[in-house]
């Protein structure tokens, strides 16, 4: 009974919960619940829950790109590339052009924000638009992906050129 002092009426219970790889475990935006119950022989028995988390790994690979296009004076020319999220969870991936495009050029979108699942493709597409004067030469564009963490963040650079046509 609970006059009986030779028995603990209280102990810490120690539990350790392992989850899968984090490269393997999903990032889900709620926890896991568990739910711990403790049943003894004579009371009822009573219910903790414990939320588990699993950090989030931001991760991602951009493939499928060219280094050099070609456009015409007045002309315009698309390119793009892939974007795969490689993290543990969903990521929304801003994408942008550094500021370097040259005057009188227009590259569009000039940004995006694209949401990735877990181990899922998606292709951006740009626009570049090449002003009349457009006759020699060769004009650089840097695209940047970062991750929604801000902090991963990779970038390419695309040489266009002047296309011409050649007659032989």
């Amino acid at each position: 009974g609970s006059a009986d002092t030779s028995v603990e009426s209280s102990t810490v219970l120690r539990v350790r919960i392992l989850t899968a790889n984090q490269s393997e475990a999903w990032h889900l935006q709620d926890p896991h619940t568990l739910k711990v119950r403790l049943i003894t022989d004579s009371t009822p028995s009573s219910e903790i829950a414990v939320t588990v988390q699993v950090p989030q790994i931001y991760a991602f690979e951009i493939s499928d790109y060219p280094t050099e296009i070609g456009i015409g004076g007045g002309g315009s020319s698309s390119f793009g590339f892939m974007l795969e999220n490689t993290g543990n969870g969903d990521d929304s991936y801003t994408i942008e052009l550094s500021d370097n495009i040259p005057v009188g050029w227009e590259v569009t979108p000039m940004n995006s924000v694209i949401t990735i699942t877990k181990g899922d493709s998606r292709s951006q597409l740009f626009t570049a638009y090449a002003p009349e004067d457009f006759v020699s030469g060769s004009k650089t564009v840097t695209v940047i992906v970062t991750s929604e963490d801000g902090l991963v963040t990779e970038s390419f650079s695309v040489e266009i050129s002047k296309a011409s046509i050649v007659l032989f």
